[in-house]
C-alpha cells in the first residue's frame, strides 16, 4: 500500500490549469480532500490537497472540454456518432455503460461568457426572483461565493448550482 501523496495549492493549481482561489472552492465542496501540515522549514501550518483528487478533476475537466468541442465541431468535419461515442467512452474516467453519463447540459452546449453567475445573471438563468435565490444562499441552502462589495453584487454562483435546483424542481 503506497503512502498518499498531497501536494501545494499553487502545484495543484498549475497541474489543473486554474487560479488557486478555484481550487480552494473546489475543496469547500468536497471535491478535492485536504489537510494542514507543517512546513518543516518555516513552522508554519499551510493546506495540501490530495493528489489523487486533482488528477481526477483535471482528467474530468478535459473529458468535458472534448466532449464540449465534439459537439461544437463544424459540420465540415463530418465527425460521426459513432466517433463521438468511442471518445467519450474511451476517456479515463467514465463508466462503461456508454456515454448516458452525459449530462444533457454539455450535449446541449452553448459556452458562457462567465464561469460564475452574478445574483441577477442566475436569476435570469433559473427563471426564479432575486429574492428568493438571495434566501436561499444566506440560508445556506444554494453555494454561492461571497465576492464582497463589487459591480453585479456580492454574489457569485456557478451555473452548475443551479442546473440542481432546476433538476430538482
Amino acid at each position: 500500500m503506497s503512502p498518499i501523496e498531497y501536494i501545494s495549492k499553487s502545484a495543484a493549481a498549475q497541474k489543473m490549469g486554474i487560479s488557486t482561489r478555484r481550487i480552494n472552492d473546489y475543496a469547500v465542496r468536497g471535491q478535492i480532500r485536504r489537510r494542514y501540515a507543517i512546513d518543516k522549514q518555516t513552522r508554519r501550518k499551510h493546506v495540501v490537497y490530495r493528489l489523487a483528487d486533482v488528477e481526477r478533476l483535471t482528467s474530468e475537466r478535459q473529458a468535458v472540454k472534448d466532449a464540449a468541442a465534439l459537439i461544437a465541431a463544424p459540420a465540415s468535419a463530418k465527425v460521426t456518432m459513432e466517433d463521438t461515442v468511442e471518445s467519450l467512452t474511451s476517456a479515463t474516467l467514465l463508466p462503461s455503460q456508454g456515454p448516458s453519463w452525459i449530462p444533457s447540459r454539455i450535449l446541449s452546449f452553448q459556452p458562457r461568457p462567465h464561469e460564475w453567475l452574478t445574483l441577477e445573471e442566475a436569476a435570469r438563468y433559473t427563471r426564479l426572483p432575486i429574492s428568493y435565490l438571495d434566501g436561499l444562499i444566506r440560508a445556506g441552502k444554494l453555494h454561492a461565493l461571497d465576492v464582497g462589495r463589487q459591480k453585479g453584487g456580492r454574489w457569485r454562483i456557478s451555473p452548475r448550482t443551479l442546473d440542481a435546483i432546476s433538476a430538482e424542481a
